[in-house]
């Protein structure tokens, strides 16, 4: 037998071989029962297996000895706070040095303009803060 497509010609797919429409097996309540059970008893053993190894690995590690570093990695991490400290030496003094340019000489004497004028200090520049 050909399938005819609605021009009455035969169709270019062939038909399905499928079961056609499936019935559905529903569980009765004593079985649905027992999958729930064994779905929960399923996840309270891997719980258990998770705790189980978490409480391992706390104990290792209290029960370990702090790591021993080479000598190599010892002098590096000297080196690093040593440049660290420099750093941080550099930084402060170049502050107070701005800060020691910022304030008027007020010990020194009096500068004058070339036309006579009066002392002036100089004019303050102007700083800008990216927010």
């Amino acid at each position: 037998m050909t399938v005819t497509n609605s021009h009455g010609g035969p169709s270019s797919r062939p038909k399905s071989k499928g079961k056609g429409k499936q019935v559905k097996h529903f569980l009765d309540s004593q079985s649905a029962v027992s999958l729930a059970t064994q779905i929960a008893d399923q996840q309270e053993a891997k719980t258990i297996i998770k705790a189980d190894r978490k409480h391992h690995s706390a104990q290792a590690a209290v029960s370990s000895q702090p790591k021993k570093y080479s000598v190599s990695k010892l002098r590096l991490k000297e080196k690093k706070a040593a440049i660290i400290a420099d750093r941080a030496k550099q930084k402060k003094a170049k502050a107070q040095l701005k800060k020691k340019d910022s304030q008027p000489a007020s010990s020194g004497p009096a500068r004058k303009n070339d036309d006579g004028g009066s002392a002036t200090p100089a004019p303050r520049r102007k700083r800008v803060s990216f927010a």
